[in-house]
């Protein structure tokens, strides 16, 4: 997702995430990845470069995180 100020913010869950269903096996069913209480997140920054990696975040602490990133300044891409 990207947000007006140029910050992009990716989360995602299921086997080879940073969630509860890491180290899922494969050939289980669609549903079990459909649901999960931990995510994998990623912040870009507007000139392209990643943040740390952030895995087995609750739904509430990225919803805190994409408040926090939706109010950063707009950066100048150099």
């Amino acid at each position: 997702m990207k947000f007006a100020n140029g910050w992009q913010v990716s989360v995602q869950w299921g086997a080879g995430n940073y969630c509860d269903h890491c180290f899922a096996p494969a050939g289980l069913s669609p549903e079990f990845y459909h649901r999960s209480d931990t995510a994998e997140v990623l912040v870009t920054r507007p000139d392209g470069k990643d943040e740390q990696v952030k895995g087995w975040m609750r739904a509430d602490e990225v919803a805190i995180l994409l408040s926090k990133v939706a109010r950063k300044k707009a950066e100048t891409r150099e």
